[in-house]
């Protein structure tokens, strides 16, 4: 078993069998013993250390405690996995692990390959676990098993709350998530998150502010243009971002008239027309006089030059 500093100073309890009892009745200067219950020929002790000094440590040595700086730490870092007390449920056929402690050997039964890895700072390590069986027990430990678990390959059925969140405009309108050629009203947004987290606003497409977000506040982001994307991040998942941008096609009857107007006047050298020049109309769904002209052009088999990059340089 694995002790700290901190842990000899505080009471500690285990089981021991009677046949040891004479032994953990001795007489110690530095250690305290006391009995709490017994039950089926085992007793349970509480025992605390009042000194740092020889004593206690030969105590500690002879019960198997080894003293080191940090207990064991086990954290799997790759693969998806449902944790439980004593048990991972997971999906992968290999698995990662981070485990922090001084010299501790890693152990899968029934037995699997397993690549181990040491970290720069010399007191913890990664594996990789092959996960061979439905079922597997891992142990990490010294010469007695410090710290165990099972592996369980499963389906990973439950899935995780989505978090809270609400972006409003001023009338206490929802503002979905996604692009949007519409500004708020009076162009602020109302943020109300239960976590903390960050927003991160872009202005065509360069991070220009990251607003810090509390949980249980409300943040109220005034000033929004279009070209502007507004990222919002709980803890360091992005949850919601909104893309503000001017509709890419004349949607203006007026302006419309006008563009259709150029196109029949462009003139010059006329080319064919590819197979995949009806494919522009689609960009042009809002204009059906501009989209009609366009259907034209393919149906006769040539177009103007000029109207063709024209046609292309407003429907990017």
């Amino acid at each position: 078993m694995l002790t700290t500093l901190s842990q000899w100073l505080s009471p500690m309890h285990f089981w021991s069998p009677f046949s040891a009892f004479l032994f953990y009745h001795k007489h110690y200067s530095s250690i305290d013993i006391e009995p709490i219950c017994t039950q089926n020929s085992w007793c349970l002790y509480s025992v605390t250390a009042r000194k740092f000094n020889s004593e206690a440590a030969r105590f500690f040595i002879e019960l198997g405690y080894i003293l080191t700086e940090k207990s064991v730490r086990f954290q799997i870092v790759w693969g998806a996995y449902q944790n439980t007390p004593y048990i991972i449920n997971h999906n992968s056929n290999q698995i990662y692990t981070h485990i922090e402690g001084d010299s501790i050997d890693t152990d899968v039964y029934p037995i699997a390959p397993i690549k181990r890895f040491s970290c720069p700072d010399l007191k913890s390590s990664v594996s990789e676990i092959k996960c061979n069986e439905r079922q597997q027990l891992l142990s990490l430990g010294r010469r007695t098993v410090l710290k165990y678990t099972y592996l369980w390959k499963a389906e990973l059925s439950d899935t995780a709350k989505v978090p809270v969140l609400e972006v409003k405009d001023v009338d206490n309108r929802i503002i979905s998530a996604g692009v949007s050629d519409r500004l708020p009203k009076e162009k602020i947004i109302i943020i109300k998150s239960q976590f903390d987290g960050h927003i991160d606003i872009f202005k065509n497409d360069w991070l220009i502010e990251r607003i810090p977000l509390k949980a249980a506040s409300v943040l109220e982001i005034p000033d929004i243009q279009m070209n502007t994307s507004i990222e919002i991040f709980q803890g360091t998942d992005s949850i919601w971002k909104c893309s503000f941008e001017p509709n890419k096609y004349i949607s203006s009857n007026i302006e419309e008239d006008v563009l259709l107007s150029k196109l029949k006047n462009a003139g010059g050298k006329m080319i064919p027309v590819a197979h995949s020049f009806g494919a522009i109309a689609l960009k042009y769904k809002q204009c059906p006089k501009i989209k009609e002209w366009i259907i034209a052009q393919a149906r006769a088999g040539y177009i103007s030059e000029k109207a063709y990059k024209l046609l292309r340089r407003n429907g990017k």
